[in-house]
């Protein structure tokens, strides 16, 4: 449900993973969403003429009110939670954290996208979320440690 995506929008997928996309999500121009992998494990010929997938290849998941940045690439395992916000030119290949703001090659969580727990319980009222302020915070502190 409203959707909304720029122009030159690629979405590949397989028999093996998905791409699901919430409601209320914005795209820039030029995104690649790219859910499936190739079995490299495969040594007969070269990989061009090996028909199956990677049945280990993840869905893409992109969560209610998300925003995506011009020229982002998701790639088999991104999972971008609620209200977050994907630099332009980013990588995305992991879960990035609700209501964050997430950049890079690969992408990293750089901050909250609020300015104080009452932003963000606000937020969290007015789309009717079913996630919790204190998870939330929880989730992306873990994530800016582990960037440090």
């Amino acid at each position: 449900n409203d959707f909304f995506a720029g122009p030159g929008l690629y979405m590949s997928a397989n028999e093996y993973c998905a791409i699901r996309i919430g409601s209320a999500v914005m795209f820039g121009p030029d995104l690649m969403l790219l859910a499936g992998n190739h079995e490299f494990s495969y040594t007969d010929d070269h990989l061009r003429y090996h028909a199956s997938s990677d049945i280990n290849s993840k869905d893409i998941i992109i969560g209610d009110g998300v925003w995506v940045g011009a020229r982002s690439t998701m790639l088999s395992g991104a999972d971008i939670g609620e209200g977050a916000v994907i630099g332009a030119g980013s990588i995305v290949n992991k879960i990035i954290p609700p209501y964050c703001i997430a950049a890079g090659v690969p992408a990293k969580v750089i901050k909250p996208r609020y300015k104080n727990v009452e932003q963000l319980k606000r937020v969290l009222k007015n789309t009717g979320s079913q996630l919790s302020a204190e998870i939330i915070m929880t989730k992306i502190a873990k994530c800016i440690d582990e960037n440090k």
